[in-house]
């Protein structure tokens, strides 16, 4: 199994903008996106734990060549759940993969993104892309990994 380190593009500002946020949200809405998750964790993990659980799914399932996270903090910061996007090479492989991982950690949501769900705006932006970023700060974990 090759192993590929996560481009990494988050460059936190030291403050995060109204606009700053608004400019993921549209950037994230721009890319084609074939699955979305939502995954809560029965045994509560940390921001940094999420983004090891995060990078290690991203690099354990190959047909997966894109994927966007958040951690939103439950519960006063003791617990977080993620919300994620996945840009893959074979969907249905990637998502029985998803599903299977995730099983194993708490309460999790995992689905395909089509033209014909509720995904979509009427002018065919990525709904998604505006809730997922929605929570974006300086001081919430999130990032794009690319495999290139």
């Amino acid at each position: 199994m090759q192993i590929h380190q996560p481009f990494i593009i988050n460059q936190k500002p030291k403050q995060m903008t109204k606009s700053d946020q608004l400019h993921w949200s549209r950037f994230i809405a721009s890319q084609q996106w074939h699955i979305y998750g939502t995954t809560t964790y029965l045994n509560p993990k940390s921001s940094n734990q999420n983004r090891r659980i995060m990078e290690s799914t991203f690099n354990s399932i190959q047909s997966i060549n894109q994927m966007f996270f958040v951690s939103e903090p439950i519960e006063s910061n003791f617990n977080v759940h993620s919300h994620f996007l996945a840009q893959c090479n074979d969907i249905n492989k990637a998502l029985k993969q998803l599903r299977s991982k995730f099983r194993s950690y708490g309460r999790f949501k995992i689905e395909l993104i089509s033209s014909t769900s509720n995904f979509l705006n009427e002018d065919g932006h990525l709904k998604v892309g505006y809730y997922i970023t929605k929570s974006l700060s300086t001081d919430i974990d999130y990032d794009l990994l690319i495999k290139y």
